[in-house]
């Protein structure tokens, strides 16, 4: 099962992103598929914080829009809620702590662990986690 990185999402929403074509084909696909798929509520909000504020993009996502992509990410089906478990802050921590993460990187350990503790495979286009 996979569990997407917000990256690719953001990517497959914004036009203006250099891997818009390959996220928004790629996404589009996994999502219509049938196959299951993870989504946390951690990337979704990442989503929404990413692609709406006015300050950072210059043609920001009316909240309603962005909620709207959201409610069908996890609105199909096939889409499969992911929380921690009871072993997810161990894994969390010792990512950390192995790759010495800070900033940035703390929310791709958190859903890195996310997917180890659940088997998943998390697709990340990140490389420097």
């Amino acid at each position: 099962m996979l569990l997407m990185d917000g990256t690719i999402l953001v990517s497959a929403h914004r036009d203006e992103t250099t891997d818009h074509p390959a996220s928004r084909d790629w996404g589009e696909d996994t999502i219509h598929r049938g196959g299951a798929y993870r989504v946390s509520a951690l990337e979704r909000s990442g989503f929404l914080r990413v692609v709406t504020p006015p300050n950072v993009a210059a043609r920001p996502t009316p909240l309603e829009v962005a909620l709207e992509v959201v409610k069908q990410i996890r609105g199909q089906p096939q889409a499969v809620p992911i929380r921690p478990g009871p072993r997810h802050w161990a894994i969390f921590e010792k990512l950390l702590r192995s790759s010495d993460a800070t900033g940035n990187l703390v929310p791709d350990a958190y859903h890195a662990a996310l997917a180890i503790e659940s088997g998943c495979d998390w697709i990340t286009p990140t490389k420097d986690f």
